[in-house]
C-alpha cells in the first residue's frame, strides 16, 4: 500500500529567533505609524473637527449652516464639506464670532429625524435661517455636487446662500 511523504515525514521544526521576532515587530509597528500618519487628515475630515463646530454661543437671530453626510464619504463629499467649512470658518469668521453664524455638521442615516426635517436623502448643504430663535426658512443647496471638482465655483454657488441667511447687522 502506497503511503505519501507528507504523512510519514517528521515535521521541520525552525528555531524563532529573537531578533527574528524583534524585526517583525518593529516593521509592523513603523507599518503601523505611516499608516496612521497617512489616515489621520482623512479621519479628521471623516468625524469633524471639534474646535471647529461650534464654540462660539448662537444668537437667536442667525444663520445655521449644515453639512449632511452619509456614513461613508467620497472624495467630491470631502470637498464639499472642505469648502463649506472653510467659507463659514474663513470668509464669514467675523460672523460666525460675533454667534450670527453656526456650523453643523450630521450625519443624515444617523439623525433621521433632522434629515427629514430638511428633506436631505444625500450628502448636501443646507442653510437654515434662524429668526427670533426659530427656524424662519432654509435653502437646501442640492446642485453642489455639480461644482464639487472647482472649489471657487462651489464656494460662489454656497456663499450667496450664507450670506442671504444672516440676519442684518445692525447699527
Amino acid at each position: 500500500m502506497y503511503e505519501p511523504d507528507y504523512l510519514t515525514r517528521e515535521p521541520t521544526n525552525y528555531p524563532v529567533k529573537p531578533k527574528n521576532i524583534l524585526t517583525v515587530v518593529l516593521l509592523a509597528f513603523v507599518a503601523m505609524s505611516v499608516c496612521y500618519a497617512l489616515a489621520k487628515p482623512m479621519l479628521a475630515w471623516r468625524h469633524g473637527d471639534p474646535a471647529r463646530n461650534n464654540d462660539v454661543p448662537a444668537l437667536a437671530d442667525r444663520a445655521d449652516v449644515y453639512y449632511f453626510h452619509g456614513n461613508a464619504r467620497c472624495t467630491a463629499c470631502l470637498a464639499v464639506q472642505a469648502t463649506a467649512s472653510e467659507l463659514v470658518h474663513g470668509e464669514f469668521a467675523q460672523q460666525r464670532q460675533a454667534g450670527r453664524l453656526a456650523w453643523h455638521e450630521a450625519n443624515f442615516e444617523q439623525d433621521p429625524d433632522l434629515a427629514k426635517r430638511y428633506g436631505v436623502a444625500a450628502s448636501t448643504v443646507v442653510v437654515v435661517t434662524v429668526r427670533d430663535g426659530k427656524q424662519s426658512g432654509f435653502v437646501r443647496l442640492d446642485d453642489v455636487f455639480r461644482y464639487a471638482a472647482n472649489r471657487e465655483q462651489l464656494a460662489n454657488y454656497i456663499r450667496p446662500a450664507i450670506a442671504a441667511a444672516l440676519p442684518k447687522e445692525r447699527p
